[in-house]
Formats: C-alpha cells, structure tokens, sequence
C-alpha cells in the first residue's frame, strides 16, 4: 500500500532482523522500527479522504481475516483503486493527532513466531497470536503515546504479520484507548 510502505523500510528490517526473524517485507509506517513514538503525519502517508475508504465490518479472504472499524470513523488507505490491500489508516481527530494504523502483510521467509522470544505483552487476536509494547515521550512538542500490538497468523501454508498501532496524545490515551482495544477485540483470524 502506497500510503503506509515505503519510506522506513529500510528501519523496519533492520529491527526485524535484530529480533531474529526473517524480513516481513516492506512497510511504509515502520511501526515498531522506530526507539522513539512517532505521530500520524510521519507513521503514514494516507489522509481523509484520499485513496480507498473503509467502514464497518472488514473482510479480507486473502489474509483470512475480519475487523470493525469503529462507529462513526473511516478508515483511509492512500493507495490507487488497483494496488493490492495491505491496511489503511483511522484518523481520531480532525487534526490527524490520535490514529490507529493497522497494516498486515504476506511473510516473505516463513519463521515460526510463537518460538521468538519477546519481551513484550502476549495477547490474543482470535487464531493468531499478539505482542503489545508501548512507547512515550516528545514528538513535535507534544508528549505523545505509542500502543503496537503486532501479530502473525498462519493459514492455508502462508504466514501473515501485520501491526496495529495507537499513535494520540498522552493526554487524550483513556479518551481514544477504548476505540483502539475495541478495534483490536475485534480483529478475528480464521483457524
């Protein structure tokens, strides 16, 4: 996807690499590459309005996947009518300030996550197994949070990773935190 692949790829595969797993691919937000929280304007090229819009109840068949999008929000990819699927962006505020970008993608090298050793939060997400990590700090003057949850699912012989993250301002997480572990709750993988 246009709009949340290409500018940190780079960053990305160096950290996957030191997690020692294979590269994922490309990845546009870099979600978990970065050491420091990032804000929506740098983790995604995608804005209101422009690309493929997404609302309510998705269904992807190619990544075996389902998810609500909440109630009153969109979601937006940037990318072209005709460029393959890979997640979109939901912007909590009209000043893009709090988002949640979920991305997934087909693993390149298959490895078997559940045998990664992470120092993260394990959580469920239907079939697939998450880890969630969280991130705080300054981004533009702004004391910002940061909520990954990454996740891989395995299904007819191929593996899918994706992240979701909650990018918002410390001072509004318990305002948009609901939205984003509702939106996680409902992420469901086929068995």
């Amino acid at each position: 996807m246009a709009s949340l692949w290409g500018r940190c790829e780079r960053r990305y595969f160096l950290l996957l690499s030191a997690i020692a797993f294979a590269t994922l691919g490309c990845c546009q937000a870099a979600i978990a590459s970065t050491l420091n929280p990032i804000d929506c304007r740098q983790a995604t090229l995608a804005r209101p309005g422009n690309g493929r819009s997404f609302t309510g109840i998705i269904s992807n068949d190619d990544y075996g996947f389902s998810v609500e999008i909440p109630k009153a929000y969109t979601g937006w990819d940037g990318a072209a009518s005709d460029a393959p699927f890979h997640g979109f962006a939901i912007f909590l505020d009209p000043q893009m300030k709090s988002c949640i970008l979920f991305e997934i993608r087909l693993r390149a090298d298959y490895v078997d996550m559940s045998k990664v050793r992470w120092t993260r939060t394990l959580v469920h997400l239907g079939a697939a197994p998450g880890w969630q990590s969280t991130k705080n700090g300054l981004v533009a003057g702004t004391y910002t949070t940061n909520i990954n949850t990454m996740f891989s699912s395995r299904q007819r012989g191929e593996t899918s990773d994706g992240e979701i993250l909650l990018i918002a301002p410390t001072s509004r997480l318990s305002e948009v935190r609901g939205l984003y572990d509702a939106f996680i709750g409902s992420l469901k993988f086929e068995p």
